[in-house]
């Protein structure tokens, strides 16, 4: 009744989730619940492994009977190993979360997860993610869980800089992801959402030079300058027209003139290089527009 699986990654795991051991001797008193295929046996069953068979039969049944306890958050774990895409699995984990926290019954809005079980998960979704850096479920769960530390209760009892740490860390892991593939459309999606959520000014300036050093890595990273011009015009409104708050899609007429001169800047280095020349189209048409 005690199955042992090797949890390996690209990066190191936690030391508790080296070698993960699911005893289902903790379910005995659930009936499993098989999948049903419908009353016609399929032509082409899909071959999937005894654990892979025992481990979602139980997640059926604790689903069917709504039980947010330890046990089933972790059989989530386990299923999530197994099948890492899983919406269902993702969502039901959540649920457990907050079931856990004491705060809410996992459902509703205004229910959050204790601050040390966030940590824990964000620590454990980077362990997994190191064999699915593009993994919707696995990006979401992240930002879901940064919501609770952004949005939820506990910011209410955070100052500034408890919060800019928070973000700081998640944005170094990001970069991490970026190391690896400069151009993971969630990575760089993921880190938007944290400057955008936070909107601290110190953030968006970091944020230009952060998109410049990405740049100077690889000039034909559109992903990098696509992020330098959402820095610029989602940031600070001092670099925008009139320094009207409402005007923050539009740079001013100096500030259109540094990041021109930036973008000649690029294509000298490669003049075949498209990402310079699509910038700066991009800031001409925008002044012209004006």
């Amino acid at each position: 009744n005690v199955t042992t699986i090797a949890f390996k990654t690209s990066t190191p795991p936690h030391p508790h989730d080296k070698i993960y051991i699911m005893d289902f001797t903790t379910l005995s008193d659930i009936t499993p619940l098989p999948q049903d295929d419908g009353p016609i046996s399929p032509v082409c069953s899909i071959a999937y492994t005894p654990t892979f068979v025992k481990s979602f039969d139980y997640l059926r049944a604790l689903l069917k009977a709504d039980e947010r306890s330890e046990r089933a958050f972790h059989l989530t774990t386990e299923c999530l190993k197994l099948n890492p895409a899983n919406y269902t699995v993702w969502h039901y984990r959540r649920r457990c979360l907050i079931a856990l926290s004491g705060d809410g019954d996992g459902g509703g809005s205004g229910s959050s997860i204790d601050v040390d079980r966030i940590e824990k998960d964000l620590e454990w979704t980077d362990n997994l993610g190191g064999t699915n850096p593009k993994n919707y479920q696995l990006w979401y769960h992240r930002r879901a869980l940064l919501e609770f530390r952004f949005k939820g209760k506990s910011v209410q009892e955070a100052d500034e800089e408890t919060l800019l740490s928070v973000a700081r860390k998640e944005l170094n892991y990001v970069d991490k992801i970026l190391d690896d593939d400069s151009k993971n459309y969630h990575a760089w999606s993921h880190r938007q959402w944290i400057i955008r959520t936070l909107d601290n000014p110190h953030l968006w300036s970091t944020e230009i030079e952060y998109s410049h050093s990405k740049i100077l890595s690889d000039p034909r990273n559109n992903s990098a300058w696509s992020q330098r011009w959402f820095a610029l015009h989602e940031g600070s409104p001092i670099i925008t027209a009139n320094n009207n708050s409402s005007s923050k899609s539009i740079l001013s007429l100096e500030k259109a003139r540094e990041e021109a001169n930036y973008a000649l800047s690029g294509a000298r280095v490669d003049p075949y290089n498209e990402s310079p020349w699509r910038y700066l189209v991009g800031i001409l048409m925008e002044q012209w527009r004006r």
